[in-house]
């Protein structure tokens, strides 16, 4: 089996060929689908917490991702 990644900047265009590719049958994996998917786990966010604190959650819960991406990509 032949696996094909797909990179580019925002607006690039990688979902419309994502979807090109679904559409035609072969499997997609969408690698950020996944990992929004991952920071609703609690498991996930209960560790988010312990390495990074309180900081990191919104009061309702939630991750606050744009935090910790400044953070994590610093």
């Amino acid at each position: 089996m032949q696996c094909i990644g797909i990179t580019g900047g925002i607006g690039a265009g990688k979902t419309i060929i994502a979807s090109v590719f679904n559409y035609l049958g072969a499997p997609v994996f969408n690698a950020d689908e996944a990992g929004k998917n991952a920071l609703v786990q609690e498991n996930i966010i209960s560790e988010i917490r312990k390495h990074f604190g309180e900081k990191m959650l919104h009061s309702n819960g939630n991750i606050n991702t744009t935090l910790l991406a400044d953070i994590v990509f610093a």
